[in-house]
């Protein structure tokens, strides 16, 4: 029974290796509103936020570069020592909003080893990131060689 409870306790808990990659922005909680709903990322925009296993996170946007350092205790999480760079970019709203929220992020959740769930200190989502490091969905099936040699055809079956 006590092997029962330990393997369940430990679904929820973030292995200790799962942070430390690339995960790419989807949603955020925007500066603009006043509640706290996330907004959807524009897909021709790539927020990508790594973790390494000293530490170190960095955040490249398509203008700036958002960097620090960070700690984590099983599934709390906490964010320092951010610096910026401030280029002068067309939209900087979701980069406004990402160094707004960083420090306001106490814990986090990985859920399917793929989705990046940060959140305050009462519970509310502030960001939501994907796996960056998953295969594009459209080269996954099975496929078939047409022809080999010096032409190659490949369809997807």
């Amino acid at each position: 029974m006590l092997v029962l409870a330990i393997l369940v306790g430990s679904c929820n808990a973030p292995s200790d290796n799962a942070l430390y990659r690339e995960w790419r922005l989807q949603k955020y909680n925007c500066i603009a509103t006043s509640s706290y709903g996330l907004t959807q990322v524009n897909e021709k925009f790539d927020y990508v936020l790594q973790f390494d296993n000293t530490g170190v996170f960095s955040c490249t946007t398509d203008c700036n570069t958002i960097s620090g350092k960070f700690e984590k205790n099983k599934s709390a999480l906490k964010f320092s020592g951010i610096s910026f760079t401030e280029l002068a970019c067309d939209d900087m709203m979701v980069e406004r909003s990402i160094v707004f929220n960083l420090p306001c992020i106490k814990s986090y959740e990985i859920t399917d080893d793929a989705i990046l769930v940060l959140k305050d200190d009462k519970g509310h989502i502030l960001m939501e990131l994907i796996s960056y490091d998953l295969p594009d969905e459209s080269l996954c099936g099975k496929w078939r060689l047409e022809k080999y040699n010096s032409i190659v055809t490949i369809t997807k079956s």
